[in-house]
């Protein structure tokens, strides 16, 4: 039910950045983010009753209300996404000067721009809405552009939230094999800054930001949200939470499970990472 109509540019989830001079439009359903709400400067809400009569004398933008808002905003998005063009409009794919690109890889013909000198081995493939610049190499079975890991209940079943952001790889990053690089989820971007190095059988989240100078060691996963820093560390079988932050020239070692964020130059180990040399004390003290 529509209590009051609005204009908007964009969908947008609590707790994400976006651009100030777009008009958002979110939804609201648990009221442990009124206060987060109300500070956003949206343009409307969709959201249960009962919180309407709690933002009603708080907010001037349009409202509407439904027993189900989560599932009514990202139904909405998936209808903006596969019947409008809301999201951006399709191009035709540009390939760089001097670039190589195996046979058996498969690049969309829509929404991607490779630059110069880029090496693409066999059977890479490179979804729409995925930007490579300069000098990149990317190794066999990688797969950039896959959709978030993101679902919402409709009429009791699991639908894939559609991802509509992208990915951008910056100069000189190597993707080593089978790496898997999702694209911002709505409207994000996911980001690989330069000269980073990333080994096989990796997985970044969407809208994570890696970046520049980053060595990311095999058979790590970052979780959706992730920001690293630059010139950072990342040991083999690394697993980071989403929304955390690393900071720049942080190290985190092997097998470590990341729940918090990490500072500059820190250094953490263990499940869950702690500051690296408090787990070394720690082990001693269990001999």
């Amino acid at each position: 039910m529509q209590i009051k109509d609005c204009e908007f540019d964009i969908l947008y989830l609590i707790g994400k950045d976006y651009d100030n001079s777009k008009r958002p439009v979110t939804f609201l359903e648990d009221e442990k983010f009124l206060d987060q709400f109300i500070k956003s400067n949206m343009a409307g809400v969709i959201c249960t009753e009962e919180i309407s009569r709690k933002i009603s004398t708080l907010f001037e933008g349009g409202i509407c209300i439904t027993e189900r808002p989560k599932s009514v905003f990202f139904a909405f998005h998936n209808y903006l996404a596969k019947e409008t063009d809301h999201y951006g409009n399709t191009t035709k794919t540009v390939i760089g000067n001097d670039t190589k690109i195996d046979s058996s890889s498969i690049i969309s013909p829509v929404n991607v721009s490779i630059g110069k000198n880029v090496t693409i081995m066999p059977n890479v493939i490179i979804k729409e809405n995925v930007e490579i610049r300069d000098n990149v190499v990317i190794r066999e079975g990688t797969i950039l552009g896959t959709p978030a890991f993101s679902y919402f209940l409709q009429e009791k079943k699991r639908v894939l939230v559609e991802s509509t952001g992208s990915v951008l790889i910056e100069e000189n990053v190597e993707l080593h094999s089978h790496v898997n690089i999702e694209k911002g989820s709505m409207g994000g971007k996911t980001i690989i800054g330069k000269n980073t190095k990333i080994d096989n059988n990796n997985l970044i989240g969407h809208d994570s930001h890696i970046g520049e100078n980053c060595i990311i060691a095999g058979s790590c996963t970052l979780a959706g949200n992730v920001k690293v820093g630059n010139d950072c560390f990342l040991g083999i079988g690394v697993n980071i939470s989403q929304n955390i932050n690393i900071g720049n020239n942080a190290r985190i070692n092997m097998g470590a499970v990341v729940t918090k964020d990490v500072e500059n130059h820190q250094s953490v180990s263990g499940n869950f990472a702690i500051e690296h040399s408090k787990f070394i004390e720690n082990l001693k003290k269990n001999r």
